[in-house]
């Protein structure tokens, strides 16, 4: 037998043998102190690339495809509405189905059913009929909570693992996964817009697509803080994009779409660990969370919180509903939705990443502050200016700074409900998501009703109290707590 001793600080392997197998005993040693690491950091990273691609290609193709829905499907306002439709649904998914799904079929497959009904809403587009719309609408609304739920998980469970088994920090391992999670979703802005301005794009300025947008901006001359829905559509009886060309946008992101499930199909690795509970035992603990989630709302820090929370919601439904038409495809065209969103979606990636960073040096409070006073300028210039038809740059000016903004909002908010809420994380993130629809589904019902000036003051209104009520949990926080507290607001 051999006796093996291994000196890990100088690197060196010593041995003393009583056989002639040296070199077999070295190699053992080695492979025992190699083998493990190096397969866990494959396993570990090629898992992160899987589910961040598949985010990735799914919203590629979502995101493009809703941002274009109150400008293509404006019969009946049957975007809109399917929009209205997803969020009220998220509400109660959030609320109900996430934690039971999960714990009957683990996350990797809660994953998979969540990403078919993306599926579904995109093929539904090839011809937008109420019948067909809604019902895609309500399975995309019911899965998107199951979706996200189960991929933070993954990642989470995936990052502590990692963490563990490599003697590193848990939280600096999770927050560098989520980066590059987060790193790879934002970019589908970028990549999805570029395509459907592309593919939209008429092949010449004189062709019909360009003389339908000239005759109706003839017709329709109260493009932004005074538009009105109701009167652009009864204005307006033909669209300003051919359908035969938005449907090869539609078979594309079909396509996109269907190779995201196929890669969380064939190439994500199980991480399931399934509930061992009765149905019952787990239908009586989702009970027992949504109590508690309602119960939060009386909350006097929740309270504080609803305004800014509601504000991610009514900012993130006005720019992807109210700016496009009203502002983007009544003076421009719906083909440069896209290229206008592309501005959004780079701007909104930097938003979140370089204040991310700048919160060390500066505090969140003045980030806050220059949030606000950003927003407040934005909104007062689309209330005073009238767009044109030549205006495409100012257009891309505004939605950049609203896409930096956006991105510290919804970014700094996740953060500060984890910091306010540090034992009642899944009933704050609840909190975040109910009240975050609230404000979608304003936005989207009223839509139909209301001019755009009417919107904006709300936006106003919403963002002082927002501000308002960020100022009064920063100074609870101050007279409460220790000097030496770490984490503040």
């Amino acid at each position: 037998m051999s006796v093996i001793r291994v000196n890990e600080f100088q690197g060196q392997i010593s041995f003393i043998v009583d056989t002639n197998d040296d070199a077999v005993d070295v190699i053992a040693v080695e492979n025992v102190e190699s083998k493990p690491n190096e397969n866990i950091r494959y396993s570990t990273y090629k898992n992160l690339l899987v589910i961040s691609i598949s985010f990735l290609l799914q919203y590629i193709s979502y995101d493009s495809i809703k941002n274009l829905q109150s400008s293509i499907n404006s019969d009946a306002n049957v975007g809109v509405h399917s929009l209205s439709i997803i969020h009220g649904c998220f509400l109660f998914s959030s609320l109900f189905l996430s934690h039971p799904i999960i714990s009957i079929f683990g996350l990797k497959w809660t994953l998979f059913i969540g990403q078919i009904p993306f599926l579904l809403i995109i093929s539904a587009n090839f011809h937008p009929e109420e019948y067909l719309m809604y019902p895609a609408a309500v399975f995309v609304g019911l899965s998107s909570p199951l979706l996200w739920t189960s991929a933070y998980s993954y990642i989470t469970d995936l990052a502590s693992k990692y963490a563990e088994k490599t003697n590193a920090k848990k939280e600096v391992i999770i927050g560098r996964f989520i980066g590059i999670f987060y790193m790879f979703d934002q970019s589908a802005q970028i990549w999805g817009n570029l395509l459907s301005f592309l593919i939209l794009s008429p092949e010449d300025d004189s062709n019909t697509n360009e003389t339908i947008w000239e005759s109706n901006f003839s017709i329709y001359g109260k493009c932004g803080a005074d538009f009105s829905e109701r009167e652009y559509n009864d204005t307006l009886s033909i669209h300003s994009i051919e359908r035969k060309t938005f449907n090869t946008l539609c078979i594309i992101y079909i396509c996109i779409c269907a190779c995201s499930i196929l890669l969380t199909l064939f190439f994500l690795d199980r991480r399931d660990v399934k509930s061992q509970e009765k149905l019952s035992v787990i239908i009586r603990k989702s009970t027992k969370l949504f109590i508690s989630t309602i119960k939060q709302i009386g909350n006097r820090i929740q309270i504080f919180l609803i305004p800014i929370t509601i504000l991610i919601g009514l900012e993130q439904a006005f720019i992807s509903a109210m700016f496009s038409k009203a502002f983007v495809s009544c003076t421009n065209n719906p083909k440069y939705v896209g290229l206008v969103f592309i501005v959004y979606g780079v701007c909104n990636s930097l938003g979140c990443f370089s204040f991310g960073h700048l919160i060390k040096f500066i505090g969140r409070c003045p980030i806050f502050l220059c949030a606000f006073l950003i927003d407040c300028i934005l909104i007062i210039v689309m209330l005073i200016w009238k767009p044109a038809e030549n205006t495409l740059i100012i257009l891309c000016v505004i939605i950049a700074f609203w896409g930096i903004t956006d991105g510290i909002w919804l970014t700094q908010i996740t953060v500060l409900y984890g910091i306010l809420f540090p034992d009642k994380n899944e009933i704050g993130f609840l909190n975040f998501c109910l009240w975050e629809s609230v404000g979608y589904l304003a936005f989207y019902l009223l839509m139909p009703f209301i001019r755009i000036r009417i919107a904006l003051i709300i936006l106003l209104i919403d963002l002082v109290l927002s501000i308002v009520g960020y100022g009064i949990i920063k100074y609870r926080w101050i007279t409460k707590q220790d000097e030496n507290t770490e984490n503040k607001p």
